[in-house]
């Protein structure tokens, strides 16, 4: 087996040296290889070195450029803001003021102020060349817009000028003009400023006197010096003396008396003044034209319309155009000087207390108004308004009171049972003042409103007393008492008249969605102590008219009792004694009254029973011969007649309590029933 190897190995020897010298040669060649990749890490390690540091060079260009942009940014806004351009310079300088000036000035305008607010502007050497070119084209811009402006302010003071049309479409076009003044030429915003205070202050003052003299030559006085409460109705002979004439001589040189005096002291139309608020103001020559003429509330009202309206108008120009609220209370003040100073003159001369209140109601709509818009501009000029019409009311309500002080019913006593012409105007004054406060808190520190009640009830006061003074100036006692009903039943008549009226303005306003401020109010309490609940006149109104009634039931009372004394006597006083007896003795039931015993009774019933019929037609005709008025001599009726069937059921019920002889006895009598048929007969006759 060996000999066969090493025979296998000589054959393959050949083979053997041939691998051999392949190996050899592979040898070499991996050797050469080995260089190669040796040589080729060796260039992949410079390679990757290269790589490294352009990645870092990368990277410091990139911070280089990063930064260099920024620089770039910032300096190319520096410079953008700093440099002056020749457009720019050539448009302040050469092109006409108009909307398209304004571009340019707004860009003149972020320039001076970018050099003033910029510290780095303010650091550079640019700064001082810029400078100087943006001072000359600020002094060229301010002096053109300076003649701009000027031109167009000089247009409001020319006459037949629409002042408002060329504020808003004119001038607010141009507002930044002003802001710009008022940045950059302060000497010459307060020249245009103090030009347009002047201008605005004597168009407007001008415009208002002039309207003011137009309207009060159209105005028509209602009242004078003589029209008060207290006035007879004779002659001027009669009008009242001594201090009334003292504190009326205040207000007037001559003291004269008229017809129909009780019409000046009723509202009528003059009311719808108030609901005239939002109406146009006059035009003077037009209602000259046709002859017109009206209380001087209407002047007021229309000469406050146009200045509530101007001056919210020019107040919200003001404001938009100046930007200063200052420049509306200098020129307004002489504005509202001319209206306050002719409305002192005309108080002084003012008798119409109605007219003074018409107007303090107006100034609080006018203040509420100008709530309603949200501009406060006249707030003080209406409380100097106010604290110049409440004086005067006052004086003028005084003088009322004082022309029915004690010892003035001589000259006003006339001997006939009537409704008085005091009663009269007091009822239409009255009703008139309650009108108009009906929708008026008590607490109402601008209207005053608890400071009128007290004047109303210090009035109603006097008058009550007044009436009764009168009332015992009759020889016979009915008649006072009839004097007195028939007074209290046209007193209470005309405030419920003027209750209902008032209520059904309320309702009509309610139902447009007119909100009542009487609605907030508290009921107050009625002299007698009660609540009364608030009508169309307001819970004042309504405690008016509950004091009213309550005099005139205790007058018709008086009456009733005095009438039943002298067709009924024997039967009214067996009732009132019979009663006290059985009081004072505490008589059971069932037993007789001492003294007032069926049997004795029984004549007393017998002679009711033969001329009751007659004794009521009696009572019938003379209700109707002594009480005048128609409405009142029906109630002064019914109340007699309820009175009478009261007496007579009482009777009645004290003789069934005595047991049955009384029993009996009531039901022989006439019955009620019969009676009350008998009345219903002739009161509806």
């Amino acid at each position: 087996l060996e000999l066969e190897s090493i025979q296998d190995y000589i054959q393959e020897s050949d083979n053997l040296v041939a691998l051999h010298e392949q190996i050899i040669h592979c040898d070499s060649i991996l050797e050469h290889m080995e260089g190669l990749l040796g040589k080729f890490q060796t260039d992949l390690g410079q390679v990757s070195e290269e790589i490294r540091t352009l990645q870092v060079q990368s990277q410091t260009m990139s911070t280089k450029l990063r930064n260099r942009r920024a620089v770039e940014n910032k300096l190319g806004v520096f410079l953008e803001q700093l440099v002056v351009s020749e457009d720019l310079i050539s448009s302040v300088l050469d092109i006409e003021v108009s909307e398209e000036y304004l571009e340019h000035l707004l860009v003149l305008a972020h320039k001076i102020s970018f050099i003033q607010s910029n510290e780095a502007a303010r650091g550079s050497q640019a700064r001082k060349d810029v400078e100087v070119v943006l001072e000359k084209l600020r002094t060229r811009a301010i002096a053109k817009v300076r003649d701009f402006l000027l031109a167009k302010l000089y247009q409001l003071r020319k006459p037949k000028t629409n002042i408002s049309i060329i504020q808003q479409n004119v001038l607010l076009k141009y507002k930044y003009f002003v802001r710009f003044l008022a940045e950059h030429g302060q000497d010459v915003y307060q020249e245009l400023r103090n030009e347009y205070i002047g201008i605005m202050s004597k168009v407007l003052a001008g415009h208002l006197r002039t309207y003011l003299v137009s309207l009060e030559k159209m105005v028509s006085p209602v009242a004078g010096p003589t029209d008060v409460l207290g006035v007879a109705d004779t002659s001027s002979s009669n009008v009242v003396t001594g201090g009334v004439n003292t504190m009326m001589s205040l207000f007037s040189k001559a003291v004269t008396s008229r017809p129909n005096a009780e019409k000046v002291f009723e509202l009528g139309d003059r009311l719808n003044v108030l609901s005239q608020l939002d109406k146009p103001a006059i035009i003077p020559h037009m209602a000259d034209f046709e002859g017109k003429r009206f209380p001087y509330e209407v002047i007021f009202r229309n000469v406050h319309k146009l200045l509530v309206d101007t001056a919210s108008s020019e107040f919200l120009f003001c404001l938009d155009f100046w930007e200063d609220e200052g420049v509306f209370k200098e020129l307004f003040g002489p504005v509202v000087a001319v209206v306050e100073g002719d409305l002192t003159e005309q108080l002084q001369h003012q008798h119409d207390v109605l007219c003074v209140l018409l107007m303090i109601r107006l100034n609080a709509e006018h203040r509420a108004l100008m709530l309603k818009r949200r501009v406060p501009c006249l707030d003080d000029y209406l409380d100097r308004i106010n604290l110049l019409l409440w004086p005067r009311f006052k004086v003028l309500f005084d003088v009322q009171a004082a022309s029915i002080r004690p010892g003035v019913e001589r000259s006003l006593f006339s001997n006939a049972v009537e409704v008085t012409g005091l009663t009269r105007r007091y009822a239409a004054f009255a009703a008139s003042c309650l009108t108009l406060m009906a929708d008026h808190n008590a607490d109402d520190s601008v209207f005053k409103a608890s400071s009128f009640y007290e004047m109303l009830e210090r009035l109603w006061a006097a008058i009550f007393d007044m009436l009764l003074r009168m009332s015992n100036m009759f020889k016979d006692r009915r008649q006072g008492i009839i004097f007195l009903i028939l007074n209290y039943n046209h007193i209470r008549t005309v405030l419920r008249e003027a209750d209902s009226s008032a209520a059904q303005r309320l309702s009509s306003s309610s139902g447009n969605g007119a909100g009542s401020r009487q609605q907030q109010q508290q009921p107050p309490l009625s002299p007698n102590g009660r609540a009364t609940i608030a009508g169309g006149l307001g819970s004042a109104g309504a405690a008016a008219i509950k004091e009213c009634e309550d005099q005139l039931a205790a007058c018709t009372s008086l009456y009733v009792e005095d009438q039943l004394s002298v067709h009924f006597r024997d039967l009214v006083d067996f009732v009132k004694k019979a009663e006290q007896q059985q009081k004072r003795n505490a008589v059971p039931e069932g037993q007789p009254i001492a003294g007032f015993t069926p049997a004795q009774a029984a004549p007393l019933l017998r002679d009711f029973s033969g001329r009751w019929k007659a004794s009521i037609e009696a009572m019938h005709r003379e209700v109707l011969a002594q009480v005048t008025e128609p409405n009142c001599a029906r109630s002064v009726l019914q109340a007699s007649m309820t009175q009478l069937l009261l007496y007579y059921t009482r009777l009645l019920e004290l003789l069934k309590k005595q047991g049955p002889e009384g029993v009996a006895l009531a039901r022989e009598v006439v019955n009620i029933p019969a009676i009350m048929y008998e009345i219903k007969r002739i009161t509806k006759g």
